[in-house]
């Protein structure tokens, strides 16, 4: 039709999928993938090397099997695009260590198998859920450094987290948010929201606000869109010096009061506060070193 109307370029793309995953049993919460592993060749006498891997593998062949499906129809490689969710490996590791037996034994089984590099594939560009949460466009932005940078889409998404959503939350800048997938690789951006429910659901709010409106004539004139600073990421180490500094601290105060470590301290919850996690992890070394001596 839009070919019809002399309007090719109108075309925005089809997305293959809606947070493709391997789900879970509903009665049990088990993790399911049985009968495709089974199809893959895969038994008793015959496992996998890694079965979690391999059913990560099989996410990847369905994503695949739909975009291929599409792109034999007709549909430009250049205009597909795929969709899939995951926990940011960040929150996950900071999760996990807070609340030890509350969240799943490996990263792939949270994330039901669909980890970032499933959204990959050679008929069609990788699409992801992209919710403002912490760690995740780090994340991306590595799976598609493996895979040569190509362009990508924002599959689902707004300027505001679900749980902040429940919450009551205003969310965030949707210019920031915007400029955070369209500054850096991003061609489809799918905003949630738009006319969703009634005028007080927060979601909405966020899609439909003066200052989301601004940023959407921002972007379709042309011009670039201002966005937050980049994210300081945790690394590995930092849960564990983070556990050792909320250990020890308690007996240095109460044998030395606030001595040598108190102003540290304060900056440490500053930076804590703004999420400046790598600047915090320096913190945290000069506290320990003064607490060791």
């Amino acid at each position: 039709m839009l070919q019809a109307a002399d309007k090719p370029e109108l075309f925005a793309g089809v997305i293959a999928g809606w947070e493709t995953q391997i789900g879970r049993d509903f009665a049990t919460g088990s993790y399911l993938g049985y009968c495709a592993l089974t199809n893959k060749g895969y038994s008793a006498e015959n496992p996998p090397v890694d079965m979690n891997d391999a059913r990560a593998n099989v996410t990847q062949e369905f994503v695949e099997l739909w975009a291929n499906s599409l792109a034999d129809a007709g549909v430009p490689e250049t205009k597909t695009f795929s969709h899939t969710a995951f926990i940011a490996k960040a929150v996950f590791d900071a999760a996990r260590l807070s609340r030890p037996g509350h969240f799943p034994a490996s990263y792939l089984e949270a994330v039901n198998f669909a980890p970032p590099r499933v959204s990959f594939g050679e008929r069609h560009y990788a699409g992801f859920t992209t919710y403002p949460q912490f760690g995740s466009l780090g994340q991306i932005h590595q799976e598609r450094a493996n895979n040569y940078n190509p362009p990508w889409a924002s599959s689902e998404g707004s300027a505001i987290e679900p749980p902040d959503a429940e919450r009551g939350s205003a969310g965030e800048s949707m210019e920031a948010y915007l400029g955070t997938l369209f500054n850096h690789g991003a061609i489809l951006v799918n905003v949630f929201g738009w006319a969703v429910g009634d005028a007080n659901n927060p979601f909405r709010r966020v899609a439909e606000s003066e200052g989301a409106i601004a940023a959407y004539r921002k972007f379709l004139r042309g011009e670039r869109l201002d966005e937050k600073a980049e994210e300081q990421v945790p690394s590995v180490d930092f849960f564990g010096k983070a556990q050792s500094l909320q250990s020890e601290l308690p007996r240095y105060f109460s044998k030395n009061g606030r001595g040598k470590v108190g102003t540290l301290y304060d900056v440490l919850n500053q930076q804590l506060d703004s999420r400046r996690f790598v600047d915090a992890e320096s913190t945290i070394d000069a506290i320990l070193r003064i607490i060791k001596e």
